[in-house]
């Protein structure tokens, strides 16, 4: 649907200590506002993909019938669940538990589903982070990243993001090589630079070097929580 606003980046009552919304409100609420689409991207888990799926099975199943019923009348919106999952990143292989000098033990990354092969590959990356990368968190690693990336868009995340943690270290060189990496994994046309403004003074030092690198590098950005653009592949990325 051109022009329509769509949350891609939501923590739900399945991020412990991150999160507070509830799964059938967010989707009432999307509904109400007319947004098409909604993900669920939860820290290091895919808990709440299945009340996800049955929530908006059971909320489009209504708003069908009342369109249906109400043909001249005002036509409520129906929902499309997007899967997703923020993932914590690992620095040095999944297998090695310490933490690097200098470096965070974990930065965040968003990845989205964009159709079936995605959340597939979704699935076994977090299956993985849980299996073999668990230190302090359930880890990823860029090799893992490579072997799953099939169907899968990739956003940069938060303040806690790749990007983020070399730029916030004054090493702007570095966040480039970073994210010329995830594109050598996900492709030009699935990465997008996330951009993210809640008045923190870490993200006013931030924004404006991850729009220049994003420019040089020809990258797309994600506006602060939305998703505008009719002509993005992000804007369907959704599994059924």
């Amino acid at each position: 649907m051109p022009g329509s606003f769509v949350h891609l980046h939501n923590h739900t009552e399945y991020s412990l200590l991150d999160g507070a919304v509830h799964i059938k409100d967010l989707i009432a609420e999307c509904s109400r506002m007319g947004m098409p689409a909604v993900a669920v991207t939860d820290h290091g888990n895919l808990f709440g993909a299945i009340e996800l799926v049955m929530e908006t099975n059971s909320l489009n199943k209504s708003v069908a019938a009342w369109n249906k019923e109400h043909p001249e009348g005002p036509q409520k919106q129906e929902v499309k669940p997007i899967f997703g999952c923020e993932v914590y990143l690992s620095p040095t292989p999944i297998s090695v538990k310490k933490q690097l000098p200098g470096r965070r033990k974990y930065t965040h990354l968003l990845l989205l589903a964009e159709n079936e092969t995605g959340w597939q590959n979704l699935v076994k990356l977090v299956s993985r982070s849980h299996l073999e990368g668990f230190y302090y968190k359930p880890r990823v690693d860029m090799e893992t990243l490579r072997e799953f990336h099939e169907g899968l868009i990739c956003c940069t995340a938060c303040i806690a993001g790749p990007l983020n943690e070399w730029l916030l270290n004054d090493q702007p060189e570095k966040a480039e090589e970073a994210l010329l990496a995830l594109k050598d994994i996900f492709g030009d046309d699935n990465i997008f630079v996330e951009l993210q403004d809640h008045g923190m003074e870490e993200q006013k030092k931030c924004l404006p070097e991850l729009v220049r690198i994003a420019r040089k590098t020809n990258t797309p950005l994600l506006p602060p929580m939305t998703c505008t653009s009719s002509g993005r592949k992000i804007t369907t990325c959704t599994m059924f």
